[in-house]
C-alpha cells in the first residue's frame, strides 16, 4: 500500500496542536470563570449575608449590628470569611457595645466531611468591648448568651494558632462603684485541640499579654490541658510590671498549675520566680529569688513563700481567712536582718515632699483586715544588735498597728 502524503502527517501533527491549545484555552476559560464566579459569589452572599445578620441582631436581640466594612465569604481552597470594622450596640440602645476593626477565620474543606473542623487561620484585630455589672446583678451581655438545647453533634477541632490582636476590655460593676480597664491586650494560641463530645481542650501553648489599669501583666501557659473535671498546665507563668507613686514592682513567677472546677480549688505547686522592688528610701533595687506553692478554694486561701537577699533568709506563710470583707493573716521568719544595707538614712526636705518621695502607696488594699506576727532571729539598725524579736501586726495596710513582743539586746 502506498504511503500518506507527507503533508497529512503534518496537517493531523497541526490539529493535535490545534487541540491542545484550544484544551488550555477552554481549561484557562473555565477557571477564570470559576474564578470569577466565586468573586462575584463572595461579593453577593456577602452582602446578603450582612443583611440578615443584621435583621436577626435587631429583631432577636434588639440590638445594631453594623458593617462599616465588607464581608467576604470564600469557598475554595479554605472555606470562611473576613470581615473589617464591625461594630454591636447595646440592647435597645444605639450606645456602642463592641466593636473590632478587622476578622478572619477559615477552615479546611475536606476535612468537614471527616467531622474534623481543621482551623487554618484564626485572627482578630482590634476587638474593643465593654462588660457591665448592673446593680440588679445583671450583666449587659445576658441576652447574647439565652440557653439552648445542647447539640449531639461530634466533631474535633484542630487549629495551628489563633490570635487576638490590640483589644481592649472593660469590667464596671455598678454597684461597687469598680472600673477596670485592660489595654493592649494580645492573646494567642499554638497547637489547640478539642473534641465537643468529651468536652476537653489541649493546647501546647496560651499567652496573654496587656496592660491592666496600667500595669503590664503577661501570663503563659504550656502543656495546657481542660475538662469539666480538671484543668492544668505543666507551667504557667506571669511577667508583671506595676508601679504606685514612687513604688515598682517587677517579677516573673512560674508554677504547675491545678484547678478542680467541680471542687472550686486551684494550686500552684513549685511556685518559683524573683520580684524586684524599688523604692526612694531603699539603697538599691532589692531582688528577690521566690519558691513556695499556693492553694485557694471558694471561701478561703493559703500559701507560703521562702527567698534570700544577700546572708537573709526569710519564710512567709500566709492564709486568707476570708475574701468578703477581705482579711489576711501572714508569719514572717527572717534569720537576720541588717536594715543599713537596704534602707538609706532620711534626708532633710519639705515635709510635702517627704510625703509624696518615702510613702508607699496602699490605695489597692483598701479595706483589707491585716494580722500577724514577724519573727527576727537578729536585727542590726545603726550598728545596733538586737536578737530575738518578735513584732505583733494589726490593722489596714495603710494605718498599721505593730507592736514589739520580746527582744534581747547584744
Amino acid at each position: 500500500m502506498a504511503s500518506e502524503p507527507p503533508l497529512s502527517a503534518r496537517a493531523r501533527r497541526a490539529a493535535a496542536v490545534l487541540l491542545k491549545i484550544a484544551g488550555a484555552v477552554l481549561a484557562v476559560v473555565v477557571v477564570v470563570g470559576a474564578l470569577g464566579a466565586a468573586f462575584v459569589s463572595s461579593r453577593y452572599f456577602g452582602a446578603a449575608i450582612e443583611g440578615e445578620l443584621a435583621r436577626s441582631m435587631l429583631q432577636a436581640k434588639h440590638r445594631t449590628l453594623r458593617f462599616d466594612g465588607p464581608l467576604e465569604i470564600f469557598f475554595w481552597p479554605d472555606a470562611g470569611f473576613q470581615v473589617s470594622r464591625v461594630s454591636l450596640s447595646e440592647a435597645g440602645s444605639s450606645q456602642e457595645f463592641a466593636a473590632l476593626d478587622s476578622a478572619r477565620f477559615s477552615v479546611a474543606v475536606m476535612p468537614l466531611f471527616h467531622g474534623q473542623v481543621v482551623i487554618d487561620d484564626c485572627r482578630v484585630e482590634g476587638l474593643k468591648a465593654a462588660i457591665v455589672k448592673h446593680r440588679d446583678g445583671t450583666l449587659n451581655i445576658d441576652d447574647l448568651f439565652v440557653a439552648e438545647k445542647p447539640s449531639n453533634a461530634r466533631f474535633t477541632i484542630d487549629a495551628a494558632a489563633i490570635g487576638i490582636g490590640h483589644a481592649a476590655l472593660g469590667w464596671i460593676d455598678e454597684a461597687r462603684g469598680t472600673n477596670v480597664a485592660v489595654a493592649d491586650l494580645d492573646v494567642s494560641g499554638t497547637r489547640l485541640q478539642a473534641d465537643t463530645a468529651a468536652k476537653t481542650l489541649r493546647a501546647d501553648a496560651l499567652a496573654l499579654a496587656g496592660r491592666i489599669d496600667g500595669t503590664r501583666v503577661q501570663l503563659a501557659l504550656n502543656g495546657f490541658a481542660a475538662s469539666p473535671t480538671a484543668i492544668a498546665a505543666d507551667r504557667a507563668g506571669a511577667d508583671f510590671d506595676y508601679s504606685a507613686a514612687d513604688t515598682a514592682l517587677k517579677g516573673s513567677l512560674s508554677a504547675h498549675l491545678a484547678v478542680d472546677p467541680q471542687g472550686g480549688t486551684i494550686a500552684l505547686e513549685r511556685l518559683a520566680g524573683d520580684v524586684g522592688i524599688a523604692h526612694p528610701r531603699l539603697v538599691k533595687r532589692l531582688e528577690l529569688p521566690l519558691r513556695g506553692a499556693f492553694q485557694a478554694g471558694r471561701e478561703t486561701a493559703r500559701g507560703d513563700l521562702e527567698t534570700r537577699f544577700d546572708e537573709s533568709k526569710a519564710t512567709l506563710k500566709f492564709a486568707v481567712p476570708r475574701y468578703s470583707p477581705p482579711a489576711l493573716h501572714v508569719d514572717v521568719d527572717i534569720d537576720r536582718l541588717d536594715v543599713g544595707r537596704y534602707l538609706a538614712p532620711r534626708r532633710d526636705e519639705p515635709q510635702q515632699q517627704k510625703t509624696r518621695s518615702s510613702a508607699l502607696d496602699f490605695t489597692a488594699l483598701d479595706g483589707l483586715q491585716l494580722e500577724g506576727t514577724a519573727r527576727i532571729g537578729s536585727l542590726e539598725i545603726a550598728g545596733v544588735k538586737t536578737r530575738n524579736i518578735k513584732l505583733e501586726i494589726r490593722g489596714t495596710p495603710a494605718k498599721l498597728d505593730v507592736r514589739g513582743v520580746g527582744a534581747k539586746g547584744g
